[in-house]
C-alpha cells in the first residue's frame, strides 16, 4: 500500500480554542507549528466546529447547543444518572462530527487518524462498525483518568458515573494498538487513576509527544501586573492556570508568605480562575498576601499572556498530578524559572536546581530553605535561567512537537 498522497486527520471533540492547552489547544498548535515545517505532510485538524485545512476557515456546528446549565442541574451533579446522560450526549455529537468529516473528506483506509481526546476515539470506534481503519491512534492530554479530570473541576464525588467512565476508557484503548501521551508522567497518572487500565496499556506500543513552543517576540507591555513605580528590586512571579483540584493553586499562598518572611520582596501574578478561587482567595487573606498579588480572573489573548510573562522571574504552580503544561514550557521560552511539584510531567521538564526546581514535600522546612537560599543568589539566577531557555529550545520548541508526532505518524503508515 503506497503513502504518498496520504492524509493525517488530527480529530478533537472539543470546540476550537485557538493556542489553549487540552486536545483543542494541541490540535490547533500542532496545525501552525505544521504550517511553519512542513514536516508531517497534509494535516486535516477535526474540531466539534471547525476544520483547519490550509484556509483557516472556522465551520460553525448547528448541533453544538450553548445553553447554560441550570443551578437545578448543578446539584445533581453529585447523582450519577445526570451526568451520563450528559455525556452520552456528547458521544452522540462526536459521532455525529465523525460522520460530517467523513461526507466531506470520504475516508479511505490507507488514512491517518489522531485522536486528541477520549469522545473524539470512542466515537470513532463506534462510527466504524467494521474495524475497517487501522492507521489510528489517540494521543491523551486530560488530567489523570477521564473522571478524576472532570472530579478536579466539579469537587463532588460520582461513584457509578465513576465506573461508567473507567469503562469507557478501557473500551476506548482496547481500540488501539498504538497510543500516544504528551509525557510519560501523563501515562502513569492516568493507570494510577484509572483501575486495570495499566497492564492494557502496556500492551501497547507507545510514543511521548511532548509538546512544543517558540518564543515570539512581543516589546509592547499589554496588562498591567502590580508594578511599584520607582521600584524594580523584588522578583516576580506568575502563575496560568485553571482553578482546580489538580493543579493545586490554592496550596502556593503557604509557599508565597514563607519567601516574603525570608526577607523577599516579591509580587505574584496569577491568571486564571475557577471551582477553587474561593479557596484560594481564603488563603491569599490567611497569610496576608494581598497586597502582594495581581490577580487576573478575565480572560486574555495568547499575545497579551505573552507580554506578561517576558517580565517575570518564576513560574510557580503545585499540581497534585500534572500532564505536560503549555503554559510552562511558554515560561521556559523567555527564561522564567520554573518552581513545581515533584509529579507526574513535572519531573520531565525541569532537572532540578539547575533549569528549574521540582519541591518533593511542600511542607518540609529544609527543602523550601534550600530553595530560597538558591533564589537569594542572583548570579545563580541568572544561569538557571539561561540553562532554562536551553532546556526548552532544544527539546520543546515546535520542531521537536512536530517530531513526536512524525514518529507516531511513521509508525501508523506502518500497521
Amino acid at each position: 500500500m503506497g503513502f504518498a498522497e496520504e492524509r493525517i486527520f488530527i480529530i478533537c471533540a472539543r470546540p476550537f480554542t485557538g493556542v489553549s492547552g487540552g486536545g483543542s489547544g494541541v490540535n490547533c498548535r500542532l496545525y501552525l507549528a505544521n504550517k511553519k515545517y512542513k514536516n508531517l505532510g497534509h494535516t486535516i485538524h477535526i474540531f466539534l466546529d471547525a476544520i483547519l485545512d490550509g484556509q483557516d476557515e472556522l465551520l460553525p456546528d448547528p448541533h453544538i447547543s450553548q445553553k447554560r446549565k441550570s443551578k437545578f442541574f448543578n446539584t445533581l451533579r453529585k447523582l450519577s444518572l445526570p451526568n451520563v446522560i450528559v455525556y452520552e450526549k456528547k458521544l452522540v455529537v462526536a459521532k455525529k462530527m465523525i460522520k460530517r468529516a467523513d461526507e466531506c473528506y470520504h475516508f479511505k483506509l490507507e488514512d491517518i487518524f489522531i485522536f486528541c481526546d477520549t469522545e473524539s476515539a470512542y466515537a470513532f470506534s463506534l462510527y466504524d462498525t467494521h474495524n475497517q481503519y487501522r492507521h489510528i491512534s489517540i494521543v491523551y492530554h486530560q488530567q489523570g483518568s477521564l473522571y478524576n479530570e472532570w472530579n478536579a473541576y466539579n469537587r463532588v464525588n460520582a461513584c457509578c458515573f465513576h465506573k461508567y467512565l473507567d469503562n469507557i476508557q478501557m473500551r476506548t484503548y482496547q481500540k488501539f494498538d498504538i497510543v500516544g501521551f504528551p509525557s510519560y508522567g501523563t501515562k502513569e497518572t492516568l493507570c494510577k487513576n484509572a483501575k486495570n487500565l495499566g497492564l492494557l496499556l502496556d500492551s501497547k506500543r507507545m510514543y511521548i509527544t511532548y509538546n512544543g513552543f517558540d518564543p515570539l517576540e512581543l516589546k509592547q507591555k499589554i496588562v498591567k501586573t502590580g508594578d511599584v513605580e520607582g521600584k524594580d528590586n523584588y522578583l516576580k512571579f506568575i502563575t496560568v492556570s485553571a482553578l482546580n483540584y489538580a493543579k493545586g493553586v490554592e496550596r502556593i499562598p503557604r509557599f508565597i508568605s514563607q519567601i516574603v518572611n525570608s526577607g523577599i520582596d516579591i509580587r505574584w501574578t496569577l491568571v486564571g480562575n475557577g471551582v477553587m478561587a474561593e479557596k484560594l482567595e481564603e488563603e491569599i487573606g490567611r497569610y496576608d498576601l494581598k497586597g502582594k498579588v495581581v490577580w487576573i480572573k478575565e480572560f486574555i489573548s495568547h499575545e497579551q499572556l505573552l507580554s506578561i510573562l517576558q517580565e517575570m522571574d518564576y513560574f510557580v504552580c503545585f499540581h497534585r498530578w500534572s500532564i505536560f503544561d503549555f503554559a510552562i514550557i511558554e515560561a521556559m521560552a523567555y527564561g522564567v524559572i520554573p518552581i513545581l511539584t515533584n509529579v507526574g510531567g513535572n519531573m520531565e521538564m525541569v532537572e532540578n536546581e539547575r533549569s528549574g526546581f521540582l519541591i518533593d514535600d511542600l511542607g518540609d522546612p529544609v527543602e523550601i530553605n534550600n530553595l530560597i537560599e538558591i533564589m537569594k543568589d542572583e548570579k545563580k539566577r541568572e544561569d538557571m535561567k539561561n540553562i532554562c531557555m536551553e532546556r526548552q529550545n532544544n527539546l520543546f520548541s515546535e520542531k521537536a512537537f512536530l517530531d513526536g508526532y512524525k514518529a507516531l505518524v511513521d509508525a501508523l503508515k506502518a500497521v
